[in-house]
């Protein structure tokens, strides 16, 4: 009843083909010497075929970080982003010990077996290593149709070139930014 209470009240909606995006963030670059890319969403976004990235495609976005949403719908805007409208914490900001946003294991479980509830509507899986992709694939595949997935990270996750904080991607987006503003620079 809590997750059909909570898909009710709180589930984007997914009308047609959709494709579920998992950007994890929070805690890949807390482990200081080895650890997970901190992926800017254009590296899932561009590893998408063109049909799942056009003007007007859906895509679920389910992350732990709000600067992912932000930056989707500031760099993607042709997009049709989805998302579940709740507490998230920016970048690094809940530290390591502290990965429940809304402050409720309990809540933070029916998003969770909401979230695999909800994804069962799309075909398409965009992500990186993690153990919560595969339970996001098993729910999407249990319903029988093909699923299709990317997974962005390649060979080996955990190469310590790897290692890129929220603050090198903050910077990263900055550039991204500029030549942005460079290209649609037209002098009058």
């Amino acid at each position: 009843k809590n997750i059909v209470d909570y898909i009710v009240a709180h589930a984007p909606p997914l009308n047609g083909r959709c494709t579920v995006m998992h950007v994890r963030r929070a805690d890949v670059v807390l482990h200081k010497r080895v650890g997970r890319r901190y992926y800017p969403v254009s590296d899932y976004v561009d590893r998408l075929p063109l049909e799942r990235r056009a003007k007007g495609s859906t895509i679920l976005l389910l992350t732990d970080d709000q600067n992912a949403i932000d930056e989707a719908l500031e760099f993607y805007p042709d997009i049709r982003w989805q998302y579940f409208q709740r507490k998230r914490y920016r970048g690094t900001e809940g530290g390591w010990e502290s990965q429940i946003p809304s402050g409720s294991p309990r809540l933070e479980v029916i998003i969770m077996l909401s979230t695999f509830q909800v994804v069962k509507q799309c075909d398409f899986l965009v992500h990186g290593k993690s153990g919560f992709a595969r339970a996001l694939y098993a729910s999407m595949a249990a319903t029988g149709k093909p699923v299709r997935t990317i997974d962005i990270s390649g060979k080996n996750p955990f190469d310590t070139k790897n290692v890129m904080t929220d603050v090198d991607l903050a910077s990263l987006l900055d550039k991204r930014r500029q030549q942005d503003k460079f290209k649609t620079f037209t002098p009058t």
